[in-house]
């Protein structure tokens, strides 16, 4: 999936296997669809019950990490769950966002959501 680091938020649901490792790629580009090198960056992304903006309690939280493209630049995001993490989610409404902020310490939130949560039954 790509990002364009100057766009508003957009919606994206995701599905997570109960149990399973989850993993997620966003590819960072700017307005001309240049790979962004976003070494310097941070990332934030979490799960929660309810949004951030309602006190929603945080259930877990992804562990990001920015990935070299095939550009050799920093440009991808990869977003991880392990199964010790997803095998806590319940079937219930979740909602996740991402925050990014750059170099310049400015804060975006390109992508936010709901989660669907797809229970285990193999143990």
């Amino acid at each position: 999936m790509t990002i364009n680091a100057r766009s508003r938020t957009e919606y994206l649901n995701l599905t997570i296997a109960q149990g399973a490792d989850y993993r997620v790629l966003f590819l960072i580009k700017d307005d001309h669809d240049v790979e962004i090198d976003c070494t310097g960056w941070i990332a934030k992304s979490e799960i929660r019950n309810a949004p951030a903006s309602s006190q929603g309690k945080l259930i877990t939280t992804f562990s990001p990490t920015f990935l070299f493209s095939t550009n050799t630049v920093r440009s991808v995001l990869q977003l991880l769950l392990p199964k010790t993490e997803t095998i806590k989610l319940k079937e219930e409404t979740l909602y996740w966002d991402l925050d990014l902020t750059n170099t310049f310490g400015w804060t975006e939130t390109p992508r936010t959501g709901e989660v669907k949560v797809i229970l285990q039954y193999t143990i």
